[in-house]
């Protein structure tokens, strides 16, 4: 799939996904955030807690996440419900990415639900975010 994606509004209601990431610097552009998703010191880490590295934030409308990874082991999936993120379930999901750089936009208000399927259960390689 294409590297650079914007989740559109008909897919958003929830959604999220993640990986073993390398994290970006957050970057404040106009009144939006560019967030690197993972841990802040440069390494990637199945063992690092990205549901506390999300809790970090306050998500708004328009803020992007920067997922960076190693596209040969892991991808990014959007959950499409709670239930499947718990599940780390890949069925009626809202969009895979494996690129090993996407950028995804969070568009409208609501729970967005990460994971990255190689590790979702064995490492809790998943997060979710709540936009306001």
């Amino acid at each position: 799939m294409a590297g650079y994606n914007n989740i559109t509004a008909a897919f958003a209601v929830i959604v999220i996904a993640v990986l073993v990431f390398r994290p970006a610097s957050m970057v404040v552009l106009a009144d939006n955030i560019v967030a690197g998703v993972g841990e802040d010191t440069g390494s990637n880490s199945e063992h690092y807690d990205y549901q506390g590295w999300a809790d970090g934030y306050s998500f708004q409308t328009g803020d992007t996440l920067f997922f960076h990874y190693d596209q040969d082991i892991y991808d990014v999936v959007v959950a499409g419900s709670g239930e499947l993120f718990d599940a780390c379930s890949t069925d009626q999901n809202l969009g895979t990415y494996d690129s090993g750089r996407d950028e995804l936009v969070l568009p409208t208000p609501g729970i967005y639900y990460f994971f990255a399927l190689f590790a979702c259960a064995s490492h809790h390689m998943k997060f979710y975010v709540v936009v306001h």
